[in-house]
């Protein structure tokens, strides 16, 4: 399975211009449009309060490997892009809570892609009713000088097909 770096023009430690190249192969890539990605998840002890209700901030935390699994099973690496995808709006609606050793689902679907972010639509399920209910949007931010970047033509590309294959 080829991996995919997506890049821009950067600049390594001695000071040298690269490019990171994304290979054609690699993004045409067997995505399923319409179908969200689903993230299994099993509520742990370490998780609950002493009501055996799941904290808040720990679905936090499965909303976030359930994208970066997303992103990685589509074949983005993220550890070696040359930039930080870093959240920077949250929007969550807590609506049921989740239990001690809860079988939970975390669907991820890309919702809107823009030229400087583009928005992942999650939802955490317990067999099929909606627990919560969120869309976390996301910027770049270059590694070396810390500012915001545009999405690289490469990663908007992507980010639309995972999207349904039209810009949001």
């Amino acid at each position: 399975t080829s991996r995919l770096i997506l890049g821009r023009e950067t600049r390594n430690k001695t000071g040298e211009f690269g490019v990171l190249e994304v290979a054609e192969k690699d993004v045409r890539l067997n995505l399923s449009k319409f179908n969200p990605y689903t993230h299994k998840v099993l509520v742990e002890f370490e998780e609950v309060d002493s009501y055996r209700i799941v904290h808040h901030s720990k679905l936090l935390i499965y909303l976030e490997r359930a994208r970066t699994h997303f992103f990685y099973d589509h074949g983005i690496a993220l550890e070696n892009m040359p930039y930080a995808v870093l959240v920077y709006r949250a929007n969550l609606r807590f609506i049921k809570p989740a239990y001690f050793f809860d079988e939970l689902s975390v669907e991820v679907t890309i919702s809107n892609v823009q030229s400087f972010f583009f928005t992942v639509h999650e939802r955490i399920l317990r067999h099929g009713e909606v627990l919560l209910s969120a869309d976390i949007s996301h910027a770049l931010q270059d590694h070396v000088s810390g500012e915001t970047i545009a999405l690289p033509d490469e990663m908007n590309a992507f980010l639309v097909s995972l999207a349904g294959g039209s810009q949001c």
